[in-house]
């Protein structure tokens, strides 16, 4: 008996970024044949393949739309597990999803499926068949199977990343947040001093600080404190406002300090002078 060409691949390729490459219809004949000749992990997944393949076309093998209830009821097995082991035909190659169900509307409507084969799972079959090796006794060792499963955990092993697949941190420097940071504390630091001197009462020795706020305009502030100005104002309750005019906004803070210092030390003598008398 000739067994040349006694079997032919289908031409259309199907989901040409699989891992293990683009798949190829079969026939559900000659797609049992390729179950039976792999190895998975766990066993069941045979036995739900074997049960979806009797609702395929003889021919192309396609048209498979048995719903999960009906696969679950006929292979005795749950329906979560149906759909792991049917998740594991798929990531070897042997199924693909044509279309996907519903379950909205009055009946619900299963996934279509179609029965495939990766393109050098296919040929291997294809040219064992055509030379007429494919039922000798040595072709169903465990050694000459297609561990699909050791497949399978090969490819779904992590790849680790390299150094230079790492991308440089550009916009976020490590090194430049730990000085905004520095930054950040020195600056809050200082206004803490600066407002502490700010809320002392009584006659100090050394010129009185200005706190400059970051929300309120430094001319705004002068003009505040010009305008609450008291020549009679006492030392012992708060410190006082010293009437600066308009001209005081153009010096810098330091004239400033200088100014509010000696207006201070004008004010100290003048009250020094009416306790004598």
């Amino acid at each position: 008996m000739s067994y040349n060409d006694r079997v032919t691949l289908s031409t259309q390729r199907l989901n040409p970024d699989h891992v293990f490459g683009p798949l190829v219809p079969v026939g559900r004949f000659d797609w049992e044949r390729i179950l039976s000749h792999c190895i998975f992990k766990p066993n069941t997944v045979k036995l739900v393949g074997f049960v979806m393949a009797t609702y395929a076309d003889l021919e192309t093998g396609g048209r498979v739309y048995p719903g999960d209830k009906r696969i679950s009821a006929v292979a005795c097995m749950s329906i979560p597990t149906v759909k792991r082991t049917r998740r594991i035909l798929e990531e070897a190659g042997l199924l693909h999803k044509v279309a996907n169900g519903s379950s909205f509307g009055r009946a619900a409507k299963a996934s279509e499926y179609q029965l495939t084969a990766p393109l050098v799972m296919a040929e291997q079959y294809r040219d064992d068949m055509n030379a007429g090796v494919w039922f000798e006794a040595d072709r169903w060792e465990t050694t000459e199977l297609w561990n699909v499963a050791a497949m399978l955990d090969q490819v779904s092993t992590v790849t680790p990343v390299s150094e230079e697949q790492v991308s440089p941190v550009t916009p976020d420097n490590p090194a430049d947040f730990k000085e905004q940071v520095s930054l950040t504390k020195e600056q809050v630091s200082n206004s803490q001093e600066q407002g502490s001197l700010a809320t002392r009462t009584g006659v100090t020795s050394e010129p009185p600080r200005t706190h400059r706020s970051t929300h309120v305009p430094m001319n705004q502030k002068i003009n505040e404190s010009s305008a609450a100005s008291s020549p009679s104002a006492s030392l012992e309750g708060r410190i006082p406002n010293f009437g600066l005019n308009d001209e005081s906004s153009n010096l810098t803070e330091e004239q400033e300090r200088n100014r509010q210092a000696a207006a201070l030390q004008k004010l100290m003598a003048e009250e020094k002078r009416q306790q004598s008398a």
